[in-house]
């Protein structure tokens, strides 16, 4: 890499370790946007660990100390040559007031060199591979990762300034002058529940055993954040086709039974239905509701939002469902691998300024239990998914397993985990034929 114009600056690099051996006032500055493997040379970087190692202890920093400190965290260099390195570089210093100057240059370089790294790695990655929109939807989100995490000038807020911040606007929100920022779900008990709603830049779980609805009411949720609310959303049909799923979409909006729509039975009230269901998807408060169901893979799934978000302003994402999506690279565990791809989508939902909601299967174990509602040690590889998760909810269905008991026509929603909500649960009534949960009358049950 040294031969690629641009990409080291061993002077920048001199006068940024040179200002922390002579200043140790500036070290703390400095390593907020620096660590060692910013530095090209390695004897820099060694110098750049031991200075920071020895404020962190809070000893004193010399030409001494630093020179200790470094032959311990690396023996193999020659304890002379590194005398006369840290000797020259001291010599050489520039004032410790252009420190953080010298700094973004060593930042900058490394930048481009880990750009250039990643460009050589994507060559080979290119040549070997079958699968090109995977490669190439992978090399362009580390590109951005590296662009996201390269500073972190602006990475510290002081409290009294976001208190002030808000507090205005709550004051605002008080007199009406600003309003929340929720996907609301139109189950009213859910909302309430849920205070508000879905919110934007959070990652959230809906989970539950096959044939609980999981498909349907994530459906509903993004029906309404579209055609009610006009909220521009995006789901990921992996398990059903865009055929089907605009079938089950049909049949929750319109009311018509979702048999019929797959057998073309509609009676002439039914078309009537049709009609006014067409009226609401093409009115002007409706907004994008965007269908992909191709998309499996982490990486194309992620530089889809992206695209999505740009060109149609996105606020809403549904993953249908967590355990279909591919995820590339090497694991020791699916749990690891879940680990990285719900971290992923949580990560992009908080830099994009949305919310993703990703459907997840729950373990069969469930079914040998006496108590067959959900809980969150129930969740697949649950340790990462409930980690990375602002909310996980869960569908329970007593009429699944009791067919003829009282709660016929019947669904719980639960909130099993809410970082900003309660938890708890809610009933809510189940159309079977047309796979939609209504509002009931009463209240909540908790």
């Amino acid at each position: 890499m040294e031969s690629v114009k641009g990409t080291v600056n061993i002077t920048a690099e001199k006068g940024v370790v040179g200002a922390m051996i002579m200043d140790s006032e500036v070290v703390d500055e400095i390593s907020r946007i620096l660590v060692p493997s910013d530095f090209c040379k390695p004897e820099h970087s060694v110098l750049f660990e031991a200075i920071v190692g020895l404020v962190t202890d809070g000893k004193l920093v010399d030409q001494i100390t630093v020179f200790n400190r470094a032959i311990s965290l690396n023996e193999s260099f020659n304890t002379s040559g590194f005398t006369e390195c840290i000797a020259s570089i001291t010599q050489h210093c520039p004032y410790s007031e252009r420190a953080m100057e010298y700094a973004v240059i060593v930042k900058d370089s490394s930048r481009k060199r880990e750009y250039l790294a990643l460009l050589e790695t994507a060559y080979s990655e290119v040549a070997d591979s079958d699968d090109l929109d995977s490669v190439s939807s992978g090399i362009v989100n580390k590109l951005e990762l590296v662009k996201e995490t390269s500073g972190t000038e602006n990475s510290m807020f002081q409290f009294k300034e976001m208190f002030i911040e808000r507090t205005e606007l709550i004051d605002k929100k008080q007199k009406g002058e600003v309003s929340e920022r929720f996907i609301r779900t139109g189950l009213n008990d859910l909302d309430k529940l849920l205070n508000g709603g879905l919110r934007h830049k959070h990652f959230d779980i809906l989970a539950a055993r096959p044939a609980m609805g999981k498909t349907s009411l994530a459906c509903q949720f993004i029906l309404h954040a579209a055609l009610d609310c006009g909220i521009p959303s995006l789901i990921f049909s992996i398990e059903m086709a865009k055929d089907d799923i605009t079938d089950k979409m049909i049949s929750i909006t319109s009311g018509v039974p979702y048999r019929k729509i797959l057998n073309a039975d509609i009676s002439e009230g039914e078309w009537d239905r049709f009609t006014k269901a067409a009226m609401k998807v093409n009115s002007a408060n409706a907004s994008e509701l965007i269908i992909d169901d191709t998309t499996r893979d982490l990486n194309k799934i992620v530089s889809t939002v992206r695209l999505a978000k740009r060109k149609y302003g996105i606020q809403f994402v549904v993953i249908d469902y967590l355990q279909l999506v591919t995820i590339p690279g090497k694991y020791n565990t699916r749990d690891e691998q879940l680990g990285y791809a719900v971290n992923t989508l949580a990560y992009i939902a908080k830099m994009l300024d949305i919310n993703i909601l990703a459907l997840s299967q729950i373990n069969r174990g469930v079914e040998a239990r006496i108590e067959k509602r959900p809980m969150l040690s129930d969740l697949r590889e649950s340790g990462n998914i409930e980690q990375a998760a602002w909310r996980v909810l869960s569908i329970y269905r007593d009429e699944y397993y009791n067919p003829e008991g009282d709660s016929v026509g019947l669904a719980e929603i639960a909130v099993l985990k809410g970082k900003v909500s309660n938890t708890g649960k809610i009933l809510v009534g189940f159309d079977k034929e047309c796979t939609k949960f209504n509002n009931l009358d009463w209240k909540e049950s908790r």
